[in-house]
């Protein structure tokens, strides 16, 4: 979140510095860097709600039905949190 605090005037010229020393510069890649490094603790911070919500007992229950790792991630929690993600997800485009 304090990267949401600092002004971005003021992160500018490190921003500049780090992209040219990776050889960033002119490259789309630089931007997907710094906007991914400025949202994530906003998204994180809004998606722990969401995913400590999730009953547990519902995992116990998929495992007993011999669920696989991947299907409790797709099939329960995916689903469970989508309206979370789509606020997050808007909110980050937004900011």
């Amino acid at each position: 979140m304090s990267t949401r605090f600092l002004p971005f005037a003021a992160s500018l010229v490190p921003l500049y510095l780090l992209a040219r020393d990776l050889s960033l510069l002119d490259n789309i890649l630089a931007l997907i860097l710094i906007y991914t490094t400025i949202n994530l603790p906003l998204g994180v911070w809004l998606l722990r709600s969401f995913l400590l919500e999730i009953p547990h007992d519902l995992f116990e229950a998929a495992r007993v039905d011999g669920a696989a790792f991947r299907h409790e991630i797709l099939r329960i929690v995916v689903p469970l949190i989508a309206p979370g993600l789509a606020a997050t997800s808007l909110i980050c485009l937004i900011f």
